[in-house]
């Protein structure tokens, strides 16, 4: 499973176009979060296991959600990383390249909803897991761990024009694998993970 690879020229280009265009002022009773969105964010990922092993590396994802109110959205979001760092886990050496994958129901709190630069808190629960490719294991068979975890952060967003915002976000997510897979073959493990995403991201509101 490869992570999903989106420039940060990307985001920069799309903030200068945006920030420039004329006619793209936007007052601060039409900045609010209500109605469905579409996000794509990037960004830094740290992840860490209880036996010590850990890993970095640099990775993507999308949300789809809807703003119920101005205070209150829900999404469903996945974000994939692809990462290298110390890891030993069975037939893995440290330095062996892996990705992690979340797959998230979450919500968020927004605490000035009718100004474009809006604070806001973010919680979710999550599938987590850690994929390895074919060709780093030793019996040519891709390894999966799966679990579960919840993530909490925060963020700032800051709305370009009434359909445009730009954010900034960190979140925490401790969780567990509980489950691995090789080949067509499941067993049980019990390893403790907690991973740290630092983002950035640009929301589109459709239908405004």
């Amino acid at each position: 499973m490869k992570h999903i690879n989106i420039p940060y020229a990307t985001f920069i280009a799309l903030l200068l176009v945006l920030a420039g265009s004329p006619g793209m002022v936007v007052a601060q009773s039409d900045a609010n979060t209500h109605g469905a969105f579409l996000n794509i964010r990037a960004g830094g990922h740290g992840v860490a296991f209880e036996n010590d092993d850990d890993g970095e590396g640099l990775g993507s994802g999308l949300r789809l959600g809807y703003g119920f109110n101005k205070r209150f959205t829900m999404y469903l979001g996945m974000e994939v990383a692809g990462m290298k760092g110390d890891m030993e886990f069975e037939e893995f050496a440290a330095g062996d390249e892996f990705s992690v994958a979340f797959f998230e129901l979450g919500g968020r709190y927004h605490f000035r909803p009718q100004e474009r630069l809006v604070p806001f808190a973010d919680a979710s629960l999550a599938i987590m897991g850690v994929i390895y490719e074919k060709d780093q294991t030793t019996n040519g068979t891709e390894v999966t761990y799966g679990g579960l975890g919840g993530s909490f952060g925060g963020g700032v967003m800051y709305f370009v024009t009434p359909k445009f915002a730009v954010e900034g976000a960190a979140s925490f997510v401790p969780g567990n694998l509980s489950d691995r897979s090789v080949g067509n073959q499941d067993n049980s493990v019990d390893i403790g993970m907690a991973s740290v995403r630092m983002t950035v991201g640009v929301s589109f509101y459709p239908f405004r």
